[in-house]
């Protein structure tokens, strides 16, 4: 039930006039299997050629997955490379690869999928596909900033827990007014306040210090307590 179905048209008239009009065959040559050249001179007529490749049997993976890119199967690799060329012509960073039973012209820069959008007039598809992927990088660094703050929560509560530790041995051994005054200060807001940043102990003393200085009292409570 969940297969597509597949509907196949069969023409027994007028068939050289419609492969004559689609530019895949003429009357002297026989069947073409790539592009042909006015085509990929003429700009207007390559921006046509790549809107009819496309619905025939182009497709776009979701850019919500992450993974970017949009295929036009061909079943000659001649016509593949003529498809890849002329997304080059365009700008697009086009590239081809064999395929069981053809060949593959893809695109998986991002960028060049709304651009190709734009070189086939698809302003709707194109914003479509760029609200997705903004929405999608959106989340993801907020993503990385959720992150990055929570191992920083982390980083600073195994630090302070180290600290506390080191005053709670120095005042079981040498006492806590053995501490000079400024590590004392220190001391006390570390202890009061297990969850302050370095920067909140800094602000929450009498005198002006900065987080470095603050950092190097900490140091030198940390080596007391090491050296007891």
């Amino acid at each position: 039930m969940r297969k597509n179905r597949v509907y196949t048209v069969f023409v027994d008239k007028d068939v050289e006039t419609i492969l004559a009009d689609l530019q895949l065959a003429d009357s002297f040559f026989g069947l073409e299997t790539g592009i042909e050249a006015h085509i990929l001179e003429d700009d207007d007529s390559g921006r046509s050629y790549l809107k009819g490749a496309f619905l025939a049997t182009g497709t776009v993976r979701d850019p919500d997955s992450g993974k970017y890119q949009l295929e036009i199967f061909s079943v000659y690799q001649d016509h593949a490379e003529d498809l890849a060329s002329l997304m080059q012509k365009f700008m697009l960073d086009a590239k081809v690869i064999a395929h069981k039973s053809g060949a593959v012209t893809y695109l998986q820069k991002a960028e060049d999928i709304m651009d190709f959008f734009l070189v086939v007039g698809a302003l709707q598809a194109k914003e479509s596909f760029e609200e997705v992927k903004i929405l999608r990088e959106t989340r993801n660094d907020l993503n990385r900033a959720n992150n990055a703050e929570t191992a920083n929560i982390a980083r600073t509560v195994t630090a302070s827990m180290k600290t506390i530790n080191n005053i709670i041995k120095i005042m079981d051994t040498i006492g806590f007014d053995s501490l000079p005054s400024d590590l004392r200060q220190v001391a006390q807001v570390r202890v009061a306040h297990p969850d302050y940043s370095i920067q909140q102990i800094a602000d929450s003393l009498d005198i002006a210090i900065t987080k470095s200085g603050v950092n190097h009292r900490l140091r030198k409570i940390n080596k007391i307590a090491e050296e007891l």
